[in-house]
């Protein structure tokens, strides 16, 4: 029985207020001092009370003091810059190369990495070197808000496996027999196919006479616009088996009859019942005094004498006759033993 199992996941997502280091002037014309600068953008109002910049050459480069808000572009610059920043402080860049990071007690909230390869007097943005803006012209980050209705979507599927993996190796190894298919979707679905080796099935049943390797899965799942498709892999085990329809054997003339029909037990009959041809090997240790030597095997027209050895293919039914013979001097009456059949690959 393939049972689903339906999932609603809500997902909700705040927003909050994103910060932007937008510019890095960390190599100006002349004299380094007074002239460095690092632009931060925010959309929003935001308080950055407290906060500070960590820059290649100093953890606390620049701290911020309490009360200190702004929206929009802002210039943060060296002590002395005096070109109209909006905050100033002793800061220092490194002209081989760093990052800029703008740090809160709760961690990151902004970073910005500089190669250290533009031209003196050029500033370094997101998208790489270009002309130094201290009036906050040039942003290397725009919001767009949007809003997206959904009405209807294809259906997911969060899980498809088969629960019965009867091996370690790596991938998914099955034997023959009724496995369970574990099937989680989510979305709503009002169809559902699953497809073995492009068949349909209702249940996953899986012959004795499946040939052994790989083979797939395919799982089809609709609403009512779309569907969505997935693959699954899996390969079959080698099953070497097979069956006799004879537990007892009463000879009687030192001769026994084989049929090609499984159910007439003093007619011996042999089946393959795996997915793979096997050899059938017939042997004995004797029945009573009579030895292997005086036992023999058909499966057909010519008795070959035990041990014998044949190859059994799949699916294959075959009439198993036995020939016994007298030794010299044996005693009459009954005699008892064993004929063994075994199978191998």
């Amino acid at each position: 029985m393939k049972q689903i199992t339906l999932f609603l996941i809500l997902i909700c997502i705040s927003s909050a207020n994103a910060i932007t280091i937008n510019e890095i002037h960390y190599n100006p014309i002349g004299s380094e001092y007074e002239s460095e600068y690092v632009e931060l953008y925010s959309k929003t109002e935001v308080d950055i009370s407290g906060f500070w910049l960590n820059t290649t050459s100093s953890e606390r480069d620049v701290t911020f003091p309490l009360g200190f808000t702004f929206s929009g572009t802002i210039l943060i610059a060296d002590e002395g810059y005096n070109n109209g920043a909006d905050y100033e402080e002793d800061m220092t860049l490194n002209n081989l190369g760093g990052y800029v990071k703008l740090f809160s007690e709760g961690g990151i909230v902004a970073e910005l990495s500089y190669p250290g390869d533009c031209t003196e007097g050029e500033s370094y943005y997101e998208t790489g070197c270009g002309v130094a803006t201290p009036d906050g012209s040039y942003k290397n980050s725009h919001i767009i808000n949007v809003e997206l209705t959904v009405e209807s979507s294809a259906p997911s599927i969060i899980e498809f496996s088969i629960i019965d993996d009867a091996s370690e190796i790596t991938g998914v190894q099955v034997l023959p027999g009724e496995k369970e298919i574990n099937l989680i979707v989510q979305g709503g679905v009002t169809s559902s196919q699953i497809l073995l080796d492009g068949v349909e099935i209702i249940s996953l049943n899986i012959p004795l006479t499946m040939i052994p390797g790989l083979h797939n899965l395919m799982v089809i799942i609709c609403n009512n616009q779309e569907c969505t498709t997935e693959n699954f892999d899996f390969t079959v085990m080698e099953v070497l088996g097979f069956i006799m329809d004879t537990n007892n054997l009463i000879v009687e003339n030192f001769l026994v009859i084989g049929d090609t029909d499984i159910d007439t037990i003093n007619h011996p009959t042999i089946k393959n019942i795996g997915n793979v041809p096997c050899n059938i090997k017939f042997s004995s240790t004797g029945i009573g005094p009579i030895t292997s030597d005086y036992i023999s095997v058909s499966l057909g027209d010519e008795f070959f004498t035990l041990p014998f050895q044949f190859e059994l293919f799949v699916n294959t039914v075959m009439a198993v006759s036995f020939q016994f013979e007298s030794p010299p001097g044996i005693n009459e009456g009954k005699h008892f033993g064993e004929i063994v059949v075994s199978a191998s690959k």
